[in-house]
């Protein structure tokens, strides 16, 4: 009988164990995935800046060659 209560609180430690385990890991992996979803918008806007950048550049070669 002993045995059988110890066993049983084993599992129900190793349930919740795993259970925290899981929600600690799952929040973890969001919060990663949040920040890098701000991080890709960073990115997107500093490569919109490149571009425009660029933009400008080829246009004032444009005009260079012209005069």
């Amino acid at each position: 009988m002993l045995r059988s209560i110890g066993q049983t609180s084993v599992e129900k430690i190793r349930q919740q164990l795993a259970s925290t385990l899981t929600e600690k890991y799952t929040a973890a992996i969001f919060a990663q995935i949040n920040e890098l979803g701000k991080e890709l918008a960073q990115a997107s806007e500093g490569s919109e800046k490149i571009s425009d950048g660029l933009a400008n550049i080829s246009s004032g070669t444009g005009n260079l060659s012209q005069e």
